[in-house]
């Protein structure tokens, strides 16, 4: 009895000893098979086949690897994929796409089908979007389209050129898509830069500007200086003041002829240099400054500037055929007189100078020049300009600007003045 027992337990013992010995080989095996399927080469992944023949991994690896040099092998090598693990999404996909290459539509759209089955994410909706896309089955189409635009992949430009290949229309694939990710409604934006098409991006920022648009006040923003850019400033002004309505910028909404048309004309606030706020030009030998108490925006000038250059310039709506008065007040600390600064007011359509300030010397300066617009004229565009005048030196000293207004004029119409002047 105790020599069967001894027995029974050498037995048992010897067991576990193959059990742990096969787990080991099989680890080994597992092991040195991963290491070649790293290598990514054919023979490396056929060896790594046969020391693993379970893995589905390996056989779907191959098949890439073999599609275009040997497909109908790299067609077998899926079957296997897809028989081993039948959740191997992009094996499925892999199928449908040598199905189609063949003329086999039905197994296409089938192995397509089962690969959206069995996977919800972002790929299976892509390549069934792209199958319909081709065979023009356009209502498929937007169904799985927009079943790949609730996902928002890293980069979602190429369904959108896909959508946009078969209606080049913001309302359009808006509608049919449904992007509601503020990520994709971004990627929707530069897509629509990319085009140029100037009433498409309007239109996606006064949708964004609605209660239900998914998009930033920034992106906002970057349609309406897009637009301005793109010297569309009617388009850009309904978004700019969109965003003062709804207080994502610290500005009042323009009205033009009603009010003061000079965005951050007191200087209260640190230049955007965006939309219709002043924008600071950089020049080499002129530094810049905001005053806080009082405020005013100032500027250095070392005395090695260039001869010519814009400091400052902001866009502002006006009414056509419209008398206005332009008025600055500066603090100059040591300009001299007929420095060369000066405020000039030009009609932004023509570029025709209209109005010039000029001044800007000792201290406490104020100045004011009447100006009526032209005929269909909608925006001016103001600028701080330095031209250094014939026989003078260099410009050198300090100059804070403490207020820019644009405001009706009131009573009749502004005199006559000189023939106007082009920049």
């Amino acid at each position: 009895m105790q020599r069967s027992t001894r027995i029974g337990v050498v037995v048992s013992r010897a067991a576990l000893l193959v059990v742990l010995l096969t787990g080991i080989v099989w680890n080994v095996r597992a092991a040195i098979a991963d290491q070649l399927a790293s290598r990514d080469t054919p023979a490396a992944l056929r060896l790594a086949i046969r020391l693993d023949p379970a893995n589905p991994v390996y056989p779907a690896q191959l098949a890439w690897e073999l599609q275009v040099a040997d497909p109908r092998t790299a067609q077998s090598l899926l079957r296997r994929a897809v028989r081993l693990n039948p959740y191997d999404s992009s094996a499925w996909i892999g199928l449908g796409l040598f199905a189609e290459e063949q003329g086999d539509m039905a197994s296409a759209e089938a192995n397509l089908l089962h690969a959206a089955t069995v996977d919800v994410t972002w790929l299976p909706s892509w390549s069934l979007a792209n199958f319909y896309f081709r065979r023009q089955r356009w209502d498929a189409f937007w169904s799985w389209a927009q079943k790949a635009a609730q996902m928002v992949p890293d980069d979602i430009t190429p369904l959108l050129r896909l959508a946009w290949n078969v209606a080049p229309s913001e309302t359009d694939i808006q509608n049919r898509l449904h992007i509601r990710q503020p990520e994709a409604q971004r990627q929707f934006l530069w897509f629509l830069i990319v085009q140029g098409d100037a009433a498409a991006v309007a239109d996606w920022a006064n949708r964004a500007l609605t209660p239900a648009g998914a998009a930033s006040a920034d992106d906002v923003l970057s349609a309406c200086e897009w637009l301005i850019q793109q010297k569309h400033p009617d388009l850009a002004l309904p978004l700019w003041n969109g965003l003062a309505v709804r207080h994502q910028i610290p500005f009042s909404a323009l009205q033009p002829g009603s009010g003061d048309a000079v965005t951050n004309g007191d200087f209260t606030r640190q230049p955007l240099s965006r939309g219709f706020d002043w924008r600071l030009a950089r020049s080499d030998g002129v530094g810049a400054f905001l005053n806080a108490d009082p405020p005013a925006i100032g500027f250095e000038f070392s005395g090695r500037e260039a001869e010519s250059f814009l400091l400052l310039s902001e866009l502002v709506p006006v009414l056509p055929e419209k008398s206005y008065m332009l008025f600055a007040q500066d603090a100059s600390f040591d300009i001299p007189p007929h420095s060369g600064l000066e405020l000039v007011a030009a009609d932004t359509a023509s570029g025709t100078v209209l109005a010039r300030t000029s001044g800007f010397a000792g201290s406490e300066q104020q100045s004011q020049v009447c100006l009526t617009t032209p005929q269909d004229s909608q925006f001016l565009t103001l600028m701080l300009d330095y031209q250094r005048q014939p026989g003078t030196v260099p410009l050198e000293g300090r100059i804070a600007i403490r207020k820019i207004s644009l405001l009706p004029a009131p009573g009749a119409a502004c005199p006559a003045l000189p023939a106007p002047r082009r920049n």
